[in-house]
């Protein structure tokens, strides 16, 4: 869709109920007790404080080190229908479909894996995903993602490179979130709505004047 107006979704705790990556491992190594142990010593090491975040997420992306394209990308549909499908925000879901109706380009801009968010497209009306993505050496899956992460400052660059709201001519801008580490991106939108639970909006929501979704 050609359109000037712009609606941008960020995917974890937004469009869908959970984090999408951690539910990606769980799904991936169910199967795999090896698999399990290790992402098991890996968050215990976490909880531990003698990893980073950012060592963790790493060390956990090299589960699919090693493993064929045809295969991730079967597991990646099967994990879409199976989690993705029957955990969406249906509340925020409706609203991209309206939005869609009202004439707006829909995007995803999210830290979550293009290698399973592409599936989006069978059931919605997404122009434009912009996220990381497996890395492959032929069809072998390098155990690592893309760089710059889609993640905070990361987040605006993989936004800026993709898409350029003065060059693209764009007259309104909506930009959805649930996540404080967002707020980067906030000056580059007309209008910001936050999702929230239902009964339970964070300190930092309460201090600005954005409105927001509630969802379950």
């Amino acid at each position: 869709m050609n359109s000037n107006k712009i609606a941008v979704f960020d995917f974890c705790d937004t469009l869908y109920n959970g984090q999408s990556l951690n539910d990606f491992l769980i799904y991936f190594s169910k199967n795999s007790f090896i698999k399990k142990v290790y992402l098991s010593s890996i968050n215990h090491l976490y909880k531990l404080g003698l990893l980073r975040s950012d060592i963790k997420k790493s060390l956990q992306l090299k589960i699919f080190n090693g493993i064929n394209q045809n295969k991730i990308d079967s597991i990646c549909f099967n994990f879409y229908q199976d989690i993705i499908k029957k955990n969406l925000n249906i509340s925020v879901t409706n609203e991209l479909n309206r939005l869609n109706q009202d004439g707006y380009q829909i995007l995803i801009l999210s830290g979550a894996l293009s290698d399973y968010l592409k599936y989006l497209k069978f059931d919605f009306p997404i122009s434009k995903i912009i996220s990381n993505s497996l890395q492959f050496d032929g069809e072998m899956c390098l155990g690592v993602i893309d760089k710059p992460e889609c993640l905070g400052i990361g987040k605006l660059e993989k936004f800026q490179q993709n898409f350029n709201l003065i060059n693209e001519n764009i007259i309104d801008s909506i930009f959805f979130t649930d996540h404080a580490s967002d707020s980067i991106l906030f000056s580059f939108f007309k209008q910001n709505i936050i999702v929230v639970k239902k009964n339970n909006i964070p300190n930092w929501v309460k201090h600005i004047n954005f409105n927001i979704i509630e969802v379950e």
